[in-house]
């Protein structure tokens, strides 16, 4: 019974995770929408955001096939470098275009938001009396 009490708290905390690096590109792409004179349509906001959708999405199935044990901090490396590469080739593929620019500022933000919130739970963690080398993404 604990066992399985423990999956289940695994398995919420990945849901979780997930879930964040989500809002990281949807608050990215609302950011970008806005600053470029875009309307924030529904349209707008799943047109551009496909592609970093779909990088979280593999990124994060990669992590499942082969990981067990591995850190948040490198979990998130793994799954922020992934994200930018294939948002930023099916860009290109679906002719929508990737300026050094924007993918300057694509690296920056995704890096930042998504190692930020990790190193955050990490230090929470730590301050609450876990310690940050035993939180890992299972």
């Amino acid at each position: 019974m604990r066992e399985s009490r423990r999956d289940a708290v695994r398995a919420m905390k990945k849901l979780i995770y997930v879930a964040l690096d989500v809002c990281v590109v949807l608050i990215f792409v609302v950011i970008g929408l806005h600053a470029h004179g875009h309307r924030e349509t529904l349209g707008n906001l799943v047109s551009v955001s496909a592609p970093f959708l779909l990088g979280v999405v593999l990124a994060w199935a990669l992590q499942y096939r082969r990981q067990k044990g591995r850190s948040l901090l490198r979990n998130g490396v793994e799954v922020w470098l992934i994200t930018v590469v294939v948002g930023q080739v099916v860009r290109l593929i679906d002719g929508q275009g990737s300026a050094l620019g924007f993918v300057l500022v694509t690296v920056g933000f995704l890096g930042a938001c998504m190692l930020g919130w990790r190193l955050v739970v990490l230090g929470a963690s730590r301050l609450g009396g876990r310690s940050a080398v035993r939180s890992k993404v299972s």
